[in-house]
């Protein structure tokens, strides 16, 4: 499974919350409310979340297994630095 794009919906400063992420799979398949967690030097992202009638918060959509929530991880992390990296250039330029 390809990350295809990577839209930052919302970024947080002051925060390990770095954004919440739509990510499109493939160009085909789009999950929404990813969250891109920055902890010192280190990404990782996290799963949207369902919270259930026992109040036991349980993953919406999640990997078939840790080898392709890697590969996911990596596509994630590596579109968001560029996307930022995009935002940043075009503000300096305004």
């Amino acid at each position: 499974m390809k990350v295809t794009d990577v839209t930052i919906r919302k970024s947080f400063e002051d925060s390990d919350l770095e954004a919440l992420v739509s990510v499109t799979f493939n160009d085909y398949f789009v999950v929404h409310d990813i969250k891109i967690i920055k902890e010192k030097n280190n990404y990782y992202i996290e799963m949207p979340k369902h919270k259930r009638s026992d109040g036991q918060l349980v993953n919406i959509a999640s990997p078939a297994n840790p080898m392709v929530m890697q590969e996911i991880t990596k596509g994630i992390i590596q579109a968001y630095k560029e996307s930022a990296l995009n935002e940043d250039s075009m503000a300096k330029q305004d």
